[in-house]
């Protein structure tokens, strides 16, 4: 049986969410599912200040990870290829759905399992 998940909008519940935009500021990243009048909102309030300032390499200083406001620490968007650990998920058994975020759980796994074959066939090479 196909099972269908709905992504509401963070600040209007009853509207469904068009997509997850991830954004940062003083160091903390955050992610928020938005309908599209939103985060059209969203991206002209911020247009003054996207046209002022510098782009930046996300990636710059190794894997990065956000504050999720919850004090856990989350994945920065742009660190990992979310389709490559849905790929590996689902061949763990694991459930994944096919669109929006994937689990902050499930990258770590993905992650620690990836370090763990590195290990090995780092290992396996001396």
């Amino acid at each position: 049986m196909a099972k269908k998940v709905v992504t509401t909008d963070d600040l209007d519940p009853k509207q469904e969410a068009a997509e997850t935009i991830t954004y940062g500021i003083d160091g903390q990243y955050r992610e928020i599912d938005l309908s599209e009048p939103n985060a059209k909102k969203l991206r002209d309030a911020l247009a003054p200040f996207n046209k002022a300032s510098r782009l930046v390499d996300p990636k710059v200083g190794g894997r990065r990870f956000a504050n999720s406001g919850n004090g856990q620490m989350g994945f920065a968007y742009g660190d990992y290829d979310s389709q490559a650990v849905r790929t590996w998920a689902q061949e763990q058994g694991l459930e994944v759905n096919d669109k929006g975020r994937v689990p902050d759980d499930i990258v770590r796994q993905y992650f620690a399992a990836e370090q763990q074959q590195a290990s090995v066939n780092g290992a396996a090479a001396r």
